[in-house]
C-alpha cells in the first residue's frame, strides 16, 4: 500500500525537487504537501513517492481526551473508521467510537452479512473519550452489508434509566473502497470516515447530580432525515428533481440508483424512528422506478400497498415495516 500516506509522512514529489510533508488531505483525493520552500502544493498519491514515517501513536483501549481535542460536536456518539497501521498485503482500518456526551457509555457493535448478525466487539467510552472497537482488514469490513451500533448510557446517578440508542450504519462501499479519498477527521486528526449514532439524546439537570433523558426525536444515521409529515403521513418524494439540484452527466441508470440509495436511507430512519410505515412517492410513467422500489422492499423482507389512491393516485407505494 505505498500509495497510503499519513499526516506527517516526508514525502519527494516524482516531479519536483525537493522533499515536503503531508500536512492535509482534500475530498478529492488530492493531498496537501508543505514543500521546504513552505508552499503548500497539492498532490495525487501516486505523484509522491515515501521516504519517511514518523511513528504515530494508536489509541490504547480507551484514551480519554478533552473536550477540546475530540473537536465533535457536544453530545454526539460518532464511529470512526481509519487506516491502521497498512499490512504486508492489504489495508488494515481500526474501528473506533467517539463519545463527546459528559456520560458514559457502553457500546456493542454487529456487522450483518446476508441475513446473520454477528457481534464484532464491545467497548466502554468515559465521557470525551475515544475508544478503539476493532482492527480489521478493508476488505473484510467492505463484505458486511451493514454495521449495528447499541449504545447504553450509563450515568453514575440517573434519575430514568436512560433506554439503549441503536444506529443503522449503511456504510457506502465505494468511499470505503479508496482510502487515499478519505478526508481528515479533525476529530482525531486522521485521515477517515465518520457516521454520525446518536446525539443530543442526553442533558444534565442543573444540580448536576441526576441526568434526565431528553425525549427529543430521534434523528436517522448521520444526522439525516429524510422523510417529511404532512397530514398524519410519512413521505419521501423520490422524483428526481425533489432529490438532485443538477442531473447533468446521469443517465436513467444512475437516476434509478440515486433514487434507490434514499430510498434505503428512508427505510433506515424509519426503523431508527420507530416508525411502523410510511409512503414513497414514485409517480406513475412507465412504472420503472416503482417496479424497483417495490422489488427492494421485497429484498428486504419488508411489505408495502398502494398509497392512499385519494392522496397519491397510482404513484405512491406505502411501506410497512410492521
Amino acid at each position: 500500500m505505498s500509495n497510503m500516506f499519513l499526516a506527517g509522512d516526508l514525502v519527494r514529489p516524482l516531479n519536483e525537487t525537493g522533499e515536503g510533508v503531508v500536512t492535509g488531505f482534500r475530498k478529492d483525493g488530492m493531498l496537501l504537501v508543505t514543500l521546504q520552500d513552505g508552499f503548500e502544493i497539492p498532490f495525487l498519491p501516486s505523484q509522491l513517492v515515501l521516504i519517511r514515517r514518523e511513528k504515530t501513536e494508536h489509541l490504547p483501549t480507551s484514551a480519554p481526551v478533552s473536550e477540546q481535542s475530540l473537536k465533535l460536536p457536544v453530545n454526539n456518539v460518532v464511529l470512526l473508521v481509519t487506516l491502521d497501521a497498512p499490512a504486508r498485503s492489504e489495508a488494515q482500518v481500526s474501528l473506533q467510537l467517539a463519545n463527546s456526551f459528559a456520560s458514559s457509555v457502553y457500546a456493542l457493535l454487529y456487522a450483518l452479512e446476508g441475513k446473520v448478525y454477528t457481534q464484532l466487539s464491545m467497548a466502554a467510552a468515559a465521557a470525551h473519550s475515544v475508544v478503539k472497537f476493532k482492527s480489521m482488514s478493508l476488505k473484510e469490513l467492505i463484505a458486511f452489508d451493514r454495521l449495528f451500533v447499541q449504545v447504553v448510557f450509563t450515568p453514575r446517578e440517573a434519575a430514568v434509566i436512560p433506554e439503549p440508542r441503536t444506529a443503522v450504519i449503511r456504510h457506502q462501499v465505494p468511499a470505503l473502497a479508496d482510502p487515499t479519498a478519505w478526508p481528515l477527521l479533525e476529530a482525531i486528526a486522521s485521515r477517515g470516515l465518520q457516521f454520525k449514532v446518536c446525539g443530543e439524546m442526553q442533558a444534565q439537570s442543573n444540580d448536576k447530580t441526576k441526568v434526565e433523558v431528553a425525549e427529543k426525536q430521534v434523528a436517522a444515521p448521520h444526522g439525516e432525515i429524510y422523510l417529511t409529515e404532512r397530514d398524519g403521513y410519512h413521505e419521501i418524494d423520490l422524483h428526481i428533481e425533489e432529490l438532485l439540484d443538477d442531473t447533468s452527466g446521469m443517465d436513467n441508470a444512475a437516476i434509478i440508483r440515486h433514487q434507490l440509495r434514499i430510498f434505503e436511507k428512508c427505510i433506515d430512519e424509519a426503523r431508527t424512528r420507530r416508525l411502523w410505515k410510511f409512503v414513497a412517492i414514485h409517480g406513475v410513467g412507465k412504472g420503472v422506478l416503482r417496479d424497483a422500489v417495490r422489488s427492494f422492499i421485497k429484498e428486504e423482507g419488508l411489505k408495502y400497498q398502494d398509497g392512499s389512491y385519494q392522496r397519491y393516485g397510482y404513484g405512491a407505494t406505502e411501506v410497512l415495516l410492521k
